[in-house]
């Protein structure tokens, strides 16, 4: 099973100096406090600084008390955009847009069913953080933040093999309406790791 495939929702975080993205995928919106303090951990792990603001749009899953709290402890500056004005947080609102195209491509191209979306959506925050960018000079977001270049050799074409199942191999009690779908690993692509079995719509 995709470790992605029960999501429904996500949640990407930018810093503004470096451009780096991090996507992070919810079943529930009630999770954005959790996933945060995670993310929080990390990044100020990574990079030895604290978080000083935060930017969001006024959706009920930043506005909760909680959320309020966590912020408030922390000493981080929750900031909420005007509602029906996405350009005040025009980073995100445009990164967020490119992900999903970028996603929605990769999706057709492969003729792949949109239960793979967020294998998609990470692999396109992947690559993201690894194309230059004018906002940094033609750096890439992952020059920015780790203070060196990302190796680029292991990239290949995303691969998919769709191996159609029928009847006569009812040990395995798949049918004409069955399919499996192996990806290569999306971070090595060395080898085949994820496997997934679809049963089609009549």
């Amino acid at each position: 099973m995709f470790k992605h495939i029960l999501f429904q929702h996500f949640i990407l975080f930018i810093d503004d100096f470096t451009r780096m993205c991090w996507i992070y995928f919810l079943k529930f919106k009630h999770e954005v406090a959790g996933v945060f303090l995670k993310f929080k951990k990390m990044v100020e792990s990574q990079s030895g600084s604290k978080i000083q603001f935060l930017r969001f749009d006024n959706g009920k899953e930043y506005t909760s008390a909680q959320f309020n709290l966590f912020c408030e402890e922390a000493g981080i500056e929750h900031q909420l955009t005007a509602p029906y004005t996405p350009e005040q947080n025009g980073v995100n609102e445009r990164r967020n847009r490119s992900v999903m195209e970028m996603a929605r491509f990769m999706l057709h191209e492969k003729e792949l069913p949109t239960q793979f979306w967020a294998e998609a959506a990470n692999m396109a925050v992947f690559l993201q953080n690894r194309l230059p960018t004018k906002a940094l000079q033609n750096k890439t977001p992952f020059e920015a933040w780790y203070e060196y270049k990302p190796s680029l050799t292991f990239l290949k074409v995303l691969v998919v093999f769709v191996l159609h199942m029928f009847q006569r191999l009812s040990v395995t009690n798949l049918t004409k309406k069955h399919f499996l779908v192996f990806l290569w690993d999306t971070i090595q692509f060395q080898r085949l790791t994820k496997c997934i079995i679809l049963k089609l719509k009549q």
